[in-house]
């Protein structure tokens, strides 16, 4: 078969790049093979555990999670055509997120599902989701045939993955003479040179989103980097290679030091490929999202990964000073978070500027719909309220919202979650108990007074199912009026309130 398709391709002027067959190559079996083994077991995940029917993988390596599987078919006699089955839909797509979570380096996957003798093909990428019409199995047998042999002939680009990067399987590592000791893989800059890849920093969750994997890389003169490699909304495709121009020089921010294009087939890469090059007119909903790389300096571990209780504050206190810095200049960070800050030789950066918005002449502040959670608090109304346990319980409430990426210890909540000029933000601060030595968090659930839950419904909506928050509270008229007008004396003397 492999001969085959090796006579058949060589005779077509221009094929595809996805066919490199070698002379050679047909006296070689295929790489990849074809496999059941886990529609009974499921594949190793701590998150969710799934049985794809038949997996696509490397026959000289150990499935052990996502990371190595190239694609999936999923098996079922519903009629995804005729009842737009959402388990079959939920099933695939699923499947589909958990590739792309271990394999954030593809550009694109693809995936199939035999429904009731259907065969169609589900396209994904950072854009969306792309099913086609599907084929009778039964009418056009060889059709089936032709796509599972060439799923299994081709190369690793034609199955998404990005060729400018490259992360080695554990039976290769650490036979590339070229590379860094200890690397993990290569990477490509924009100048073609190779780089080896040291470790996965982090990488977000999202399927359809920016897709973000931060890389520790080094050069050939041991020099180490960040390689921030994402895919943005054509509209913000040079807003954070701007933002951080603006703030270049600024102490206790991250330094640019590269942005570019990622390039495929000497084109910029985007999820408008798949669009163009088969003439499909584009859906309304579809939003096009560029291939971005960047190097930045320095490239060390996030704030969670302090070594004591001294170099956390002292990160505090530069983030607070730069913070500050960058708000005279009219920038506005957008996004702090744990994962937002780093450690490097005894000195704290910003970096992550995604989500930074310039402050306009005149203005003191933007309108935004945030990242997720409320703005951080005051540290000046925190202190404030310290004596109002009542008060301070609810602040607490507002800010305790927890939003990880990645598995995280048994952690303890500290009053840390805030520091400086209120800025929308995804997470709030965690601090390892492993890190910090007994009563060092000052504020403990054992200090508390009896808390009240939540009543259902919204406040003051009380024709709408909503509730009196003083009722609920059981303080008297006299004592709330007193406790309000004393918050709202510290919100406006203390914080640059956003309005909306």
């Amino acid at each position: 078969m492999h001969s085959l398709y090796k006579a058949t391709f060589s005779t077509i002027p221009q094929h595809s790049s996805d066919f490199p067959f070698l002379p050679e190559a047909g006296n070689r079996r295929p790489h990849q093979w074809w496999s059941s083994e886990f529609s009974t077991s499921v594949i190793p995940d701590k998150t969710n555990a799934q049985k794809p029917d038949i997996v696509l993988t490397n026959c000289k390596v150990q499935v052990k999670s996502w990371a190595h599987v190239l694609t999936c078919i999923e098996l079922t006699i519903s009629d995804l055509g005729t009842t737009r089955d959402l388990a079959l839909f939920k099933g695939v797509v699923t499947k589909g997120y958990l590739m792309i979570r271990e394999q954030p380096w593809c550009r694109f996957i693809v995936l199939f599902s035999i429904a009731a003798w259907q065969l169609p093909t589900h396209y994904i990428d950072h854009s969306g989701l792309i099913i086609t019409h599907p084929i009778s199995i039964i009418d056009q047998l060889v059709h089936l045939i032709n796509t599972l042999n060439t799923l299994l002939l081709m190369n690793c680009q034609a199955h998404g993955m990005d060729p400018t990067i490259h992360l080695c399987d554990d039976i290769f590592k650490g036979q590339h003479s070229d590379l860094a000791n200890g690397a993990i893989g290569w990477v490509e800059d924009k100048w073609k040179d190779i780089l080896s890849i040291m470790a996965i920093l982090w990488r977000s969750q999202g399927l359809f989103s920016r897709s973000t994997i931060c890389y520790r890389i080094q050069n050939s003169k041991g020099e180490e980097y960040a390689l921030k490699d994402y895919w943005v909304d054509e509209d913000k495709k040079n807003h954070e290679e701007d933002v951080l121009n603006r703030v270049r020089g600024i102490p206790n921010v991250v330094t640019l030091i590269e942005a570019w294009d990622v390039e495929y087939q000497n084109e910029p890469d985007s999820t408008s490929h798949i669009h163009d090059c088969h003439g499909a007119s584009r859906s309304i909903a579809f939003h096009c999202k560029f291939h971005w790389q960047m190097f930045l300096y320095p490239c060390r571990e996030p704030l969670m990964k302090f070594t004591s209780k001294r170099e956390l504050l002292l990160a505090f206190h530069d983030f607070v000073i730069a913070h500050e810095t960058m708000l005279t200049i009219h920038v506005l960070h957008g996004d702090l978070s744990p994962n937002n800050f780093i450690i490097h030789k005894g000195s704290s950066y910003f970096i992550d500027f995604d989500y930074t918005q310039i402050i306009l002449p005149g203005n003191t502040s933007v309108c935004s719909w945030g990242t997720g959670t409320l703005p951080y608090m005051s540290i000046h109304l925190l202190t404030a309220c310290a004596t109002h346990l009542e008060i301070l319980e609810l602040i607490k409430k507002w800010i305790s919202h927890e939003a990880v990426d990645e598995p995280l210890p048994p952690t303890q909540e500290a009053d840390l979650s805030s520091t400086t000029h209120p800025c929308h933000s995804t997470q709030k601060v965690i601090l390892c108990p492993e890190r910090l030595p007994a009563g060092d968090i000052a504020t403990t659930s054992s200090h508390l007074p009896f808390t009240i839950p939540k009543p259902h419904g919204e406040v003051s909506c009380i024709n709408c199912g909503g509730y009196n928050l003083q009722e609920k509270l059981g303080w008297s008229p006299l004592e709330y009026e007193e406790i309000h007008n004393f918050v709202t004396h510290l919100t406006n003397k203390y914080l640059k309130v956003n309005k909306m």
